[in-house]
């Protein structure tokens, strides 16, 4: 082992700031990936809606009567419970982005952490993508479960996959948000010359 170099440990964050990124991270990214999960969410719903719609359409494309049948049907489907879930579901999911950055800047901010904002939104956005790739996963899962409970009926399917993409989400936040805020908080803080390198 001659060649190799020695490898020194950095010293340890001081105790309360380490406490700090961790709870800014495990707050911050647990609301706003949740909000995030949310608007996903409302996407995949919508599309699925618009899909089945141009579908149903497209079926009954020239089929006289029943084209005309269906069209009234479409035509007589009132939106504004729709619209109003959909102002909603954003306005509640831009809630939680918002009270997820502003939790994890006053956490950090209290600490004494420099730069509170910057390391919040860069880590909100890194985050954000790692909550994705395990929500991809977690939206296999749950259509896997939804596959194997189809008996059960659509909306229950729906929003049984719906509430446990949601958990996933935020589990994912809880756990991935302290140590990306902490590692964020390690880095400014040697950079800035308040750590030692």
């Amino acid at each position: 082992m001659a060649g190799r170099a020695q490898r020194i440990p950095r010293p340890a964050l001081p105790p309360h700031v380490r406490r700090a990124a961790r709870d800014a991270g495990g707050w911050g990214l647990s609301f706003v990936t949740v909000g995030v999960n949310l608007v996903v969410a409302l996407s995949v719903v919508a599309i699925v809606v618009a899909l089945a719609r141009w579908l149903l359409v497209e079926l009954v494309a020239g089929s006289g009567g029943i084209e005309d049948a269906v069209d009234d049907w479409l035509a007589s489907i009132d939106p504004t419970p729709w619209i109003v879930t959909v102002v909603v579901a954003v306005l509640v999911a831009a809630g939680l982005v918002a009270l997820g950055a502003s939790t994890s800047v006053r956490i950090l901010r209290r600490a004494g952490v420099p730069r509170p904002r910057e390391i919040t939104w860069w880590c909100c956005g890194i985050g954000t993508l790692v909550q994705a790739g395990i929500t991809i996963v977690g939206s296999g899962v749950t259509t896997l479960v939804g596959l194997l409970t189809s008996g059960l009926g659509l909306g229950i399917v729906v929003a049984l996959s719906l509430v446990l993409s949601t958990a996933l989400s935020a589990l994912a936040g809880y756990v991935a948000g302290p140590r990306l805020w902490a590692w964020r908080v390690r880095r400014d803080g040697e950079r800035a010359g308040l750590l030692p390198v």
